[in-house]
């Protein structure tokens, strides 16, 4: 079975194209154009690598998003317009380091949003590998 990513985005025009671009690469791809629907969605089926997702969609303050993403635990890519020292100012202080990545890509960049999306679910699959390692041996990861 693919990887299963979701997108967040209230442009309907960026569902689109990142659901075409992930599709190419492989993944299987549920959209979203709100928080409220991403929410509700959560709480039936949470099984996914990955979330992919544009502040603009998250319905609260974009300042409450660290402790939502700390609350998930799914690695998170934020795909935003926001300039970088927003993103900096609240996600350096506010985010649990030992949690999944949460990584920032420009909007206008899908390329970039493809390489980093590949990146972590790489990531994600040797730390799997490594924790089922370890359960098998009873050592720690």
């Amino acid at each position: 079975m693919g990887k299963r990513l979701l997108v967040l985005d209230r442009n309907r025009n960026i569902r689109a194209l990142l659901q075409r671009e992930l599709l190419r690469e492989g993944y299987e791809v549920v959209l979203f154009r709100n928080y409220s629907e991403l929410r509700e969605h959560l709480k039936i089926d949470s099984n996914y690598d990955l979330i992919i997702l544009d502040t603009d969609s998250f319905e609260t303050s974009p300042s409450q998003l660290p402790s939502w993403i700390d609350e998930i635990k799914v690695p998170v890519v934020i795909h935003s317009c926001l300039p970088g020292s927003w993103m900096d100012d609240h996600f350096s202080v506010n985010l649990n380091k030992e949690r999944q990545p949460v990584v920032i890509v420009a909007k206008e960049n899908v390329e970039e949003l493809k390489r980093v999306v590949k990146k972590i679910i790489a990531l994600s699959e040797r730390q799997s590998d490594q924790t089922q390692l370890a359960g098998e041996t009873g050592n720690k990861p």
